[in-house]
């Protein structure tokens, strides 16, 4: 009797330490972002860091995820985690990348940290995607063109030597009306110089 006793004494005890083990072991882990905010123009990335802590129990692994990346992916969105395992405390680098194909607009990824409990902790990061800035460049390079087609216009030695010719021209005429003037006087001199 003693034997059976001391025997269901040891299973209940070890069953105790058992489950008190396990116990102490799950454990509950807090993801933490950088920013919860990011923006990427459309065909570049944008790059954040994350941080994994235990939050209550023991030190067991930890996954993350990001819940909707199929979802991101279809819309032209991808998240990449540098590290997506290991045991509390730990830490990564997320790396957002928007397709030149991807709408401007507002995204949003969940980020998921799985403990040994196993709960669930998400982090929310919003995501904005622009479009790239090729407006301006277009506009000055139309606003440009106009001048480009002005400064041919400075062409005014012709209009120098059109000046130049008819100087030239009335000159002549100055000195064939004196030619004519003298020849007229010499003519009158001969009349009058004959009727005396």
């Amino acid at each position: 009797m003693r034997i059976e006793k001391y025997g269901i004494a040891a299973v209940l005890s070890l069953a105790i330490i058992t489950t008190l083990t396990f116990a102490a072991g799950y454990g509950t882990s807090k993801i933490v972002l950088s920013s919860y905010s990011v923006t990427v123009v459309q065909g570049s990335a944008n790059t954040i860091t994350y941080n994994v802590s235990l939050y209550s129990g023991g030190v067991w692994g930890s996954n993350i995820n990001v819940a909707n990346s199929s979802k991101l992916s279809s819309e032209g969105v991808s998240v990449l985690l540098s590290t997506s395992s290991g045991e509390p405390p730990f830490s990564g680098r997320a790396t957002i990348s928007a397709s030149s194909s991807a709408a401007p607009g507002t995204y949003t990824a969940a980020f998921n940290v799985t403990g040994d409990d196993p709960s669930v902790n998400t982090a929310v990061l919003s995501i904005t995607i622009l479009a790239p800035p090729h407006t301006n460049a277009t506009s000055t390079a139309q606003t440009t063109t106009p001048t480009s087609t002005i400064v041919p216009i400075k062409s005014t030695s012709t209009v120098n030597y059109s000046y130049g010719s008819g100087s030239s021209s009335t000159e002549e005429y100055a000195a064939i009306g004196i030619v004519a003037a003298i020849i007229v006087i010499a003519i009158i001199i001969l009349f009058a110089a004959r009727r005396r």
